[in-house]
């Protein structure tokens, strides 16, 4: 059994208590050995939750004191590369939250800082570990489709959320389609190549960034994804999951991210598979991702959806609000 790993999580907000501090406190192979805050009291009571006894309002004093093996970053996105760089520099490997950082020069950065302190850096694209991700990319490889031609994702919901949202000027693609933009990537095993995205204003939506989206998708070997995603639908309740199709040329996948996934092969016929979500698989898609992560600076290779890896679902973020705000498609 490898060693227990120290694990600092900064940040208990929505993030940190409902990934990272359960999963990481439920673990074997790591400990929550510190946490920081800038609130007292989200710091006192996520303490007392979990029984952690080194608690920081200050990553600087934190990091200071030293012991830890990996840093979990889950802050605001404005953060994410200060922070990242304080704990590459103290010599830590970290976990950061998608989206990794809101600029490609500032990606390019935490790169060369990771490989110049010899350090690991793996992104939370937690849709990839839930086993509905996993499974999915299993037919695929497994060849129950045939070649993977289009997909298609979708999510309606209202949202009106807290008060780190209330200024940001980038909204749902921002920090929602780094999703189903990873999966596109993750499932077809192609990059993005061409962009183009239509992003209006919605008079209603009272927040200050946009709560609607459409992306179209050119992908390598003529391959196509439509992403469509609200925040500011009027169809009813909160909503949160992910539709997909996935059409091949040997059959399709239908998915939806908390039930099962329905395939139609030409070889196996139609079949449902038997993917039966976790009671709290957000945690354990956390948990089966901290797990590769360790495995990955134990045996010293580059982790699944690392810094590099990463940066081609940055690319196409950051690529809709140009192709939106010139209204024409954009080449990566």
């Amino acid at each position: 059994m490898s060693k227990k790993y120290r694990v600092g999580i900064v940040g208990c907000g929505d993030s940190g208590q409902t990934f990272h501090l359960p999963a990481c406190t439920a673990m074997e192979n790591a400990e929550v050995a510190a946490i920081c805050d800038i609130r007292p009291d989200r710091l006192h009571a996520m303490a007392a939750k979990y029984g952690i006894k080194k608690l920081y309002l200050d990553m600087d004093e934190m990091l200071s004191h030293g012991g830890l093996d990996i840093v979990t970053i889950a802050t605001p996105h404005d953060t994410h590369k200060p922070l990242a760089e304080k704990a590459l520099k103290a010599g830590c490997h970290v976990l950061l939250e998608k989206p990794v950082v809101t600029a490609l020069p500032d990606l390019d950065g935490l790169i060369a800082l990771e490989k110049k302190q010899n350090c690991k850096v793996m992104v939370h694209q937690n849709y990839r570990w839930m086993k509905t991700g996993s499974a999915v990319k299993k037919a695929i490889e497994d060849g129950l489709i045939g070649e993977p031609y289009w997909m298609e994702f979708n999510f309606f919901s209202y949202g009106v959320w807290g008060p780190f949202y209330d200024g940001l000027e980038r909204l749902i693609i921002m920090d929602m389609f780094p999703h189903p933009v990873d999966l596109t990537r993750y499932w077809f095993g192609a990059e993005i190549e061409e962009v183009y995205a239509h992003i209006p204003r919605l008079s209603y939506y009272p927040m200050k960034g946009e709560g609607f989206a459409n992306l179209m998708l050119k992908a390598a070997g003529d391959r196509s994804a439509n992403i469509v995603g609200s925040w500011a639908s009027k169809s009813g309740p909160l909503e949160q999951w992910i539709r997909g199709r996935i059409e091949g040329t040997g059959g399709c996948i239908k998915v939806r991210y908390d039930e099962e996934v329905e395939i139609y092969s030409l070889k196996l016929g139609a079949r449902v598979l038997p993917v039966v979500q976790e009671e709290n698989h957000l945690v354990e898609a956390t948990k089966r991702m901290m797990t590769h992560f360790i495995e990955c600076i134990e045996a010293d290779r580059r982790p699944m959806s690392g810094l590099t890896e990463n940066r081609g679902t940055i690319k196409v973020i950051l690529a809709a609000y140009e192709s939106s705000a010139k209204g024409q498609p954009v080449r990566l």
